[in-house]
């Protein structure tokens, strides 16, 4: 189930994607295994590499320090951006810098959602 995540923040990002990352992360049993970005769009030198990489490749592995560090959406920051998690049972990002999601096991996408102000399931197919 994917659940969007409507909060803003003040970054240029414009959502507390870090927010999202950092709470994700508590659920990860091993944290030093990197995570499997499927998209990144956006503003900055990393950014725009691992889009270019995305062009060619179908994910790129990253460390989740480093996942955190662009996630704060500050120097570098996403206007469309994807990641699972290392077991891929979660899926996290940015959608079109309009919204945050995650998707996953039902129980478990709803209770990162629901650490937000404002989230609401997806509609089927969308």
């Amino acid at each position: 189930m994917r659940y969007w995540i409507l909060d803003r923040d003040e970054t240029p990002q414009g959502l507390p994607l870090l927010e999202l990352v950092r709470r994700v992360r508590t659920l990860v049993p091993d944290e030093s295994l990197p995570w499997h970005v499927t998209k990144a769009r956006g503003y900055g030198e990393r950014v725009v590499e691992l889009d270019e990489i995305l062009d060619r490749e179908m994910e790129v592995l990253v460390d989740p320090e480093e996942i955190e560090r662009l996630a704060a959406g500050r120097e570098e920051w996403f206007y469309d951006f994807s990641v699972q998690t290392p077991d891929r049972k979660l899926i996290l990002g940015l959608h079109d810098s309009t919204a945050l999601f995650v998707e996953g096991d039902d129980e478990v996408a709803r209770s990162v959602a629901a650490t937000f102000a404002r989230f609401q399931a997806a509609k089927p197919g969308g």
